[in-house]
């Protein structure tokens, strides 16, 4: 993905000065359609890769289904994956609003994000390959829960602060981008984090929990995201430093939770070696 981000960038550059948005789109759709033709040749040379071998049927019962809404621990993994997703539109609202009041012209802007997700590819690739492992092995989950959040709140506040005091100014620009690009450079130790707190879990409950989270939660957050922030930009007529205020308050949740998780953690997972050790199996994480 970061090195996508660095060639798409380098690509808008190129494109956008000659041949403007119609060019992009253009690209874009060679570019799919290239994705496509590369994904059918793939399963066509390697078939026996894209066969799914047929799963045991374990039925869900209802008690324990009833018990991931139950438990502390699955509770604060729901949680953090809200603040995330609502963090995330949060910071991407301020920055496009920001993008779109600093270019006057359809090049400007894409001029701009060229070198955007240049950089966005870079910092990604860079906090994946040599921040994340080292400081997860390092300090652990508790603080990598935190660094996310941490780092979004304090770049959000280079923003607040001068807008309470001038209003909405110039210089907002770029505590706008550099939250956008941190939100980016610090994922993968996000990422990496709450991967984490899902392998204590039994295997069949680790995989409902992924199921909740990604394929329910996430989606379901992402439309309410939406339609928040439709209502305080379009309705309320909110401006970038209030938008700013409200995402200083699910930083501030966002926190809270992880530290939560934090605590959590270590019991259950040692509950988690107990419980294998007792039923005769290798005490280790899946």
């Amino acid at each position: 993905i970061p090195m996508g981000f660095i060639a798409g960038g380098l690509l808008t550059r190129s494109i956008a000065p000659f041949f403007g948005s119609v060019g992009l789109l253009v690209a874009a759709a060679l570019c799919i359609a290239l994705t496509l033709l590369m994904a059918g040749a793939a399963r066509y040379v390697f078939p026996h890769r894209f066969v799914v071998p047929p799963a045991e049927s374990q039925p869900v019962q209802p008690a324990a289904a009833r018990s991931l809404w139950r438990s502390r621990y699955t509770l604060l993994i729901f949680g953090i994956l809200i603040s995330w997703t609502l963090a995330f539109f949060f910071v991407d609202n301020i920055f496009l609003a920001q993008v779109s009041a600093r270019f006057a012209t359809e090049a400007d802007v894409a001029a701009f994000m060229g070198i955007y997700s240049m950089v966005r590819g870079l910092l990604m690739l860079l906090g994946g390959l040599m921040v994340a492992g080292p400081l997860l092995g390092r300090f652990g989950v508790r603080v990598g829960l935190l660094v996310l959040p941490a780092v979004l709140a304090l770049s959000s506040a280079v923003l607040i602060v001068p807008g309470v005091i001038w209003g909405v100014i110039p210089f907002l620009f770029w505590p706008a981008v550099a939250t956008k690009i941190l939100n980016y450079a610090f994922d993968a130790v996000d990422r990496s984090s709450r991967s984490i707190l899902y392998q204590p879990l039994p295997v069949a409950v680790r995989l409902r929990v992924q199921t909740v989270t990604e394929g329910i939660l996430q989606p379901v957050m992402t439309g309410i995201a939406g339609v928040l922030l439709l209502v305080l930009t379009g309705a309320l007529g909110f401006s970038v430093v209030q938008l700013g205020i409200g995402l200083l308050l699910v930083l501030a949740g966002w926190i809270v939770l992880g530290l939560l998780a934090g605590r959590e953690y270590p019991r259950v997972l040692m509950n988690a070696l107990l419980r294998r050790r007792l039923d005769g199996t290798v005490a280790a994480l899946d």
